[in-house]
Order: structure tokens, then sequence, then C-alpha cells
């Protein structure tokens, strides 16, 4: 009808919707409730018509100005098979004009089997989801959710990879019956499986849930407390007058089986989690644990002892003055009650402070963000000893993969210095290794499960062959 004609200005995202509700009934979920379980589908027909829409109105855009994602707002897609009609379809615009090339979908949590044809279909453009939430059983009984099992949840990110896909996989803090230990247990299988990115939520409870009902709450002795969701805060004119507002969300910080503290240490294993291993800002490492058959975690682990190590002994460290900084933002982002919060908020001075960037933040991306601007150094140095602690436990130190550690680790710190501003940097700049480099990251990117030893050996002795070997890069960050 070209109603959203006007829309398409090259920053908005274009979403469409196949089908609407969900067989399953988490507890913690608004869809979990009895009136959404019934699927029902849009019309194949307007489904392709409006892809096609999408597809010609982007495609008018300047190159520069087009975007080439798109958001599917089903609940578990790829699940059914009329998902596959819906890929063919995108495949044949992917075909055409070239978008898109991603897509941003939570995909089904059962018939794998299909998510995986469904991703194929699309040129890998979907990231697979092993959204589980929890692996505690017994969590999962008390939240009413049946995932698929713990072998399929773990190939999947496998499968992933031979597709070409992206995988991620998520977790929810403080559910019924979930303690630090299996919060933390459940991460590290997830690291260890190969997911790209694992997602860790706090435990919202939303109006209308079962989760937010008073037999829950007091049953699992829920302790609460009340945040602003990032970015969605502001002062508006409303019938000429100012309104300051903001949206405001309950979350648990704490049950019969988690502690303040415990959900402040699992908060403090997230922020590790996305600094060190999410989107593989460290791949090769995780390449070189793989290489020598140990694990992620392991290594994750020794970075979260030595933070907490860090901060009970005050050390002068920046990484750890930051980590300090956001255990305290994450407790101070907390308000007691709903009604103390939106007073704040409904002030000009109040809400200006989470405009101005003082409050409202999603920590764990800022804190992210900051520590690679500011501390990517202590990152580094961080990354290396800890690295070397899990060699040197398992026996296999030596002078040559030590010296591959700190290469690779040296060589990250040159890729991602100035990473928001590389105009502070010479327009080439260079490097010079005592070894061929290249030749080593090629060889653990092309490591397999069959040929462990023999990649082993063939690393060294590129590392023992020494030579000088120049790299450069641009300001692009090439």
């Amino acid at each position: 009808m070209g109603l959203l004609d006007d829309y398409f200005d090259g920053r908005l995202l274009p979403v469409v919707q196949t089908n609407r509700g969900c067989p399953f009934t988490c507890t913690f979920c608004t869809e979990g409730q009895q009136i959404w379980s019934l699927v029902k589908r849009k019309d194949p027909l307007l489904v392709e018509q409006e892809l096609d829409y999408i597809a010609r109105k982007l495609s008018e855009l300047p190159s520069e100005k087009r975007r080439h994602d798109l958001l599917i707002a089903d609940s578990n897609f790829g699940m059914y098979k009329e998902d596959l009609d819906v890929c063919k379809k995108i495949a044949s615009i992917q075909d055409q004009y070239g978008w898109p090339t991603y897509i941003n979908v939570a995909t089904g949590k059962n018939n794998k089997e299909r998510v995986l044809e469904a991703t194929t279909l699309v040129k890998g453009a979907i990231n697979l989801a092993g959204s589980v939430q929890t692996l505690n059983t017994a969590v999962q009984e008390n939240i009413k959710r049946s995932n698929i099992s713990r072998e399929q949840i773990l190939s999947l990110a496998q499968s992933s990879k031979l597709l070409g896909a992206d995988s991620y996989s998520e977790l929810i803090l403080a559910l019924p019956g979930e303690t630090k230990k299996t919060h933390i247990d459940a991460i590290n299988t997830l690291v260890d499986a190969g997911f790209v990115y694992v997602v860790m939520y706090q435990l919202m409870l939303l109006p209308g849930t079962e989760m937010n009902g008073s037999v829950t709450r007091k049953s699992n002795e829920l302790a609460t407390k009340w945040r602003v969701i990032p970015r969605a805060f502001s002062t508006y004119e409303f019938l000429g007058r100012q309104v300051s507002v903001g949206e405001v969300e309950e979350i648990v910080i704490g049950t019969k089986d988690l502690s303040f503290q415990d959900y402040l240490d699992c908060r403090l294993y997230a922020l590790v989690v996305n600094i060190f291993y999410n989107n593989g800002v460290f791949q090769e490492l995780l390449d070189l644990l793989n290489l020598y058959n140990l694990k992620t975690s392991t290594w994750l682990n020794y970075i979260y002892e030595n933070f907490k190590s860090g901060l009970q002994s005050g050390t002068e460290d920046r990484l750890i003055k930051l980590v300090s900084q956001f255990l305290e933002d994450t407790s101070q982002e907390l308000w007691p009650t709903k009604s103390e919060l939106m007073d704040y908020l409904s002030t000009s001075i109040g809400v200006q402070c989470f405009i101005n960037g003082e409050f409202g933040s999603n920590l764990i991306y800022k804190y992210k963000a900051l520590s690679i601007t500011l501390a990517l150094e202590d990152i580094c140095d961080c990354a290396i000893s800890s690295l070397e602690r899990v060699v040197f436990e398992k026996g296999i130190i030596n002078a040559d993969n030590r010296l591959l550690i700190r290469t690779i680790v040296r060589h990250n710190y040159l890729r991602m210095q100035g990473l928001f501003d590389s105009s502070e940097y010479e327009d080439h700049f260079a490097e010079v290794y005592s070894f061929d480099l290249v030749s080593a990251l090629d060889i653990l990117t092309s490591t397999d499960e069959t040929s462990g030893e023999r990649d082993v050996a063939q690393i060294e002795n590129v590392v023992t062959q020494k030579c000088s070997v120049i790299l450069t890069r641009r300001n692009s960050h090439q």
C-alpha cells in the first residue's frame, strides 16, 4: 500500500513476522501463557510479497545507505516445515538483490535438523541459536521448560561452523533453583562447545507471567530490585508540556539458592566472557587451546580468579579498577522500589543523568568497550599469564609455545589498539615478528580433531624456524 515507504531511510530495520505464538510453557516468558500456545501463520503469499517489497525498497537506496539485515519476529523460526518455504523465498531474493546477508531471528528450540536446513538455504545468514536458559534439569522443571538433549545442543555449535554460520546460546541468571556453580558451569559448557557468543541475561519478572506470580516469588524467595532499561528514557513534549519518563524493569538479584554476592560474582564472570571470549576477540588463542586439547573454560576461570584476587588485594591495575567500577555500577543501577525510580525519572534533572550517560547504560557492553580503550595492555597481559598457567599445568609449556602465545597476543593487541579511534595512528605502521606468524595462524585455523599431534609439531616447527616477518596495518585495521 506504500504506507511504509517513507521509513526506508537506511537507518530503520525492516521486520517481518510469519507466525505468532509459541507451543512452549516457560514460566518466565509472556508467550508461556496458554493464550499464546496456538501458533497462527500469516498468509504465505503475503509474507513473500512483504519480502519482495522490502528488498525492492532497499535496492532503491544509495549503496552506502542500504541495510543488509532483516529481523524475523517469529519465536521459533526454522522449527516448522513452512519456514523452509520462507527460506527458499529469501534465497531467491538473495540471488537477485544480494540481501539479506544477516537475519536476526530466534531459531526453534526443537527440530534442529530442520533449523540447520533453514540456515543452509539462506547461505548461513541466520545465527543458529542453542538457547538453553539453563542446563540444570531441576531448574528446567521449575520453569516448565524442556530443552533438546544436551548432546544436540553441544553439537549445534559444531554444525554451525561447518555451515559457515555463527552460533549463539542464551542463559538467564537467577532462575529458581539455579546456584552460582550451576550457572557458571552452564556458561563453561557452552563456551567449551564452541558457541561463538554466549548471551547472559538477568531474570526479568514480566507482567502476566507465571514467574511474576506470588506463588513463585514466595516459594523461591525471589529478591528483586528495579532498574531502567538501557536507552529507554527521554524527555518529550506531550499536550503542551514537557514530560520526562523512562522504561523500567523488575529483575531478580537473589533467591533462596543464590545470594546477592553470588549474583555479583556471576555478573563478573559474564564480563570475563564478554571481554575475552565472545565474538572471538582472541580467536587465535581459542584455536591454540583447541590444538593442545585444552578447555577454553579453564582459561576463562583463571582470568576470573585473577580478577577476584586483584579486587581483594586492591591492585592498581587499570583493568581491575574498571572491573571494580563495573561491580559498583551493577549495584548502584538497582533501585529498591518502582515508585522511587519512577519519581526520579519524572524530573528533568533525574532523566538528564540517564540521557548524559551517567546512568542507564548496558554495563556489560559499556565496560567491554572501556576495557579495550583504556586497559588493552592489561587485557593482553591477563590473557597471556592465564593461558601460560593453563599450558604449564598441563605440563606442556616450553619456549616455543610460550613465544607463540605472546606473539599471538601481541598481534591481537596491534589489531585492537585504537579500535574506536584510528585517527591517532599513522596510515601505515609495522611490527617485526621473529617467525612466520601468518603460517602459524594458518595451521591454527585449519586444525581439526583428527590432526592434532601433527599440527602441534607443524606449528612448533614454524616457531623454531626463526626469521624476520614484517606485518603492517592501515587505519582501516586491516
